[in-house]
């Protein structure tokens, strides 16, 4: 299916993007986990883990998007805390069961899942809110806010530039795929309007392969 026929169709409303995201992700489980970067030296990795170090075991921490699992939520839940992971693939949560057996997964779109308040303390989303509709964001955003404990913190890939619907129709594994996301600083400028402090924002290293490419990524906070 190619870009010139999926975009139009979307921006119609008679093609969910969601769908999109939803089947390609389950077609590529495993193309897309043997591409990662997994060796825990990557730089979401080490951003990551420095979070973790300033939170006491048994913390709770909710990876959005988790995919399968490896290696954020696994890192998660080798330092101690407990980790609640969404995905809106079923195929990625099925993987993300095994490879952390102690955690807690559940297939769901986190744009139309009512998260419980006062529930985190630390939220991560790599490499996944730029799957959701951008209308949406805000709405994700303020959502995080209140599923966070007083100093909680939320990290997540921000989207480089303005696409309101950017999409492939052969991306890792030949299948389509979806994006959508405004330019870092309006998206900075939402988490701000959601209630969130913005404590840094860190440019990282493509980890699915050596591109070059580099995405924003943001540490905000509750206070």
């Amino acid at each position: 299916m190619p870009d010139d026929d999926l975009k139009p169709r979307i921006e119609r409303g008679e093609l969910d993007a969601r769908e999109i995201v939803r089947a390609g992700y389950d077609e590529i489980a495993d193309a897309y986990l043997a591409a990662r970067d997994r060796s825990g030296s990557s730089g979401d990795m080490l951003l990551l883990r420095q979070l973790l170090a300033d939170l006491p075991p048994g913390s709770a921490v909710l990876d959005v998007g988790c995919g399968a699992g490896d290696p954020a939520s696994i890192a998660i839940a080798d330092a101690g805390m407990n980790v609640v992971g969404v995905d809106i693939s079923e195929a990625q949560i099925e993987r993300a069961r095994h490879a952390v057996p102690t955690g807690e997964f559940r297939v769901a779109d986190i744009s139309e899942m009512e998260l419980p308040e006062a529930s985190f303390d630390l939220v991560i989303a790599f490499y996944s809110l730029f799957h959701i509709p951008r209308e949406a964001h805000a709405a994700v955003y303020a959502s995080v806010r209140r599923a966070l404990r007083p100093q909680g913190r939320f990290v997540a890939t921000l989207g480089r530039r303005d696409h309101a619907v950017d999409l492939s129709d052969e991306w890792i594994g030949g299948a389509p795929m979806f994006w959508s996301h405004f330019d870092t600083p309006t998206s900075l400028a939402m988490l701000q309007e959601a209630g969130f402090v913005i404590d840094e924002v860190r440019w990282v290293a493509e980890t699915l392969r050596d591109t070059g490419f580099e995405h924003p990524f943001v540490v905000a906070r509750v206070t």
